[in-house]
């Protein structure tokens, strides 16, 4: 089969999750020997260096390889991209398929709010609409596109990829006493829950939290007030990636996520994969479902983190903790489990006519 997977994003490089996600399905999807091209408005790698999207690059590239060697399926990553409808009128009578990598979750739509009701009424329900299936990396995703979505094609659930060099590496081990909680993600104050884990540190201030990203530019003020208030303990530094991230991994106590919203976060996946313990937020480990082998951080006011350092204080806890998250990255984000479920979702959407479409499930 000849896959298109397709990110028209402007900004790239190699802390971005859904670039990174794209990349470990398309290398799952050819080592099953299928055909597969990643297009995303560059013909620079952004998985090695920061680089920038161009629409019309991506239009042009859309053009040549559409004469020469047209996809069988193409596979849309994240919405509210407007570039994706210049590609659908050159491929007009080509099936397609939508990742939404979170973007309907309400405190998503809720960001730029009225410019995201206006775009989604005249042009996303549409495209949306057209596709032959969306594909959501968690239940509660699944739910949330049936909400936003007046008649949705059908739902699929595919996890995401977890990255197979931490899933092949070998098993994290606790580390010497004074490494740090470690947390990757951009410095989205209110998304990430950075200001829960200002919180956290202050009642741990023996504990060191790393927290390696960068700034976005969703709610600026709120990160300058976190800088301002933060605890000594709580360190913001720059973004790590390929060995460096692997290297913060395996140092760390344990990972951290507190955020308050989530798609199958792409950095919980990494630190699941090779072994570390998790402490996430109840809105993250709902997301891994009823089961989640992390350890779940209460994030009300009433909590004074006496579980949380004493499980760290645990090396046995933590040993056995993050053994069950690797066991659960392997058998629910392995590249051949996603690979095969993601080509399965590819040939029931060839199969089925957009017209006679049944109810989502």
């Amino acid at each position: 089969m000849r896959i298109w997977h397709v990110y028209a994003s402007p900004r790239l490089g190699p802390v971005n999750g859904v670039v990174q996600l794209m990349h470990h399905l398309a290398d799952a999807q050819r080592a099953m020997g299928h055909e597969v091209e990643v297009l995303h408005g560059t013909d620079d790698d952004p998985r090695r260096s920061p680089t920038r999207g161009s629409a019309r690059h991506l239009r042009s590239a859309v053009q040549d390889r559409a004469t020469t060697s047209p996809p069988d399926v193409v596979h849309l990553h994240e919405l509210f991209r407007p570039p994706h409808l210049t590609l659908l009128r050159v491929l007009r009578d080509v099936p397609y398929v939508v990742s939404t990598h979170g973007a309907t979750s309400p405190q998503n739509l809720g960001r730029y709010r009225v410019r995201k009701a206006a775009y989604g009424r005249l042009v996303e329900h549409r495209l949306v609409g057209g596709a032959r299936a969306l594909v959501a990396s968690t239940p509660v995703e699944a739910e949330e596109l049936r909400r936003w979505h007046p008649a949705p094609p059908p739902i699929r659930v595919l996890a995401n990829v977890a990255d197979p060099a931490l899933l092949g590496a070998p098993r994290w081990t606790p580390p010497p006493p004074g490494a740090p909680v470690v947390s990757l993600g951009r410095f989205d104050v209110r998304h990430k829950g950075l200001d829960r884990v200002s919180t956290v540190a202050k009642r741990l201030p023996g504990t060191t939290f790393a927290v390696h990203g960068g700034r976005c530019g969703n709610e600026p003020d709120l990160l300058d007030r976190l800088i301002a208030e933060k605890p000594a303990n709580l360190q913001l530094l720059d973004a790590v990636s390929g060995p460096d991230k692997q290297a913060a991994l395996r140092d760390a106590q344990a990972f951290i996520l507190l955020s308050r919203w989530e798609g199958l976060s792409v950095a919980l996946l990494e630190a699941l994969a090779l072994g570390v313990p998790c402490v996430v937020s109840p809105e993250v480990a709902a997301t891994l479902g009823p089961d989640a082998p992390v350890f779940v951080q209460r994030t009300d006011a009433s909590t004074q983190g006496r579980a949380l350092a004493a499980f760290l204080a645990d090396d046995g806890a933590r040993r056995a903790l993050g053994a069950r998250g690797r066991a659960w990255a392997e058998e629910h984000a392995s590249p051949a489990a996603v690979g095969a479920a993601s080509i399965a979702i590819y040939d029931e959407a060839r199969r089925t006519d957009r017209r006679t479409l049944p109810a989502s499930a």
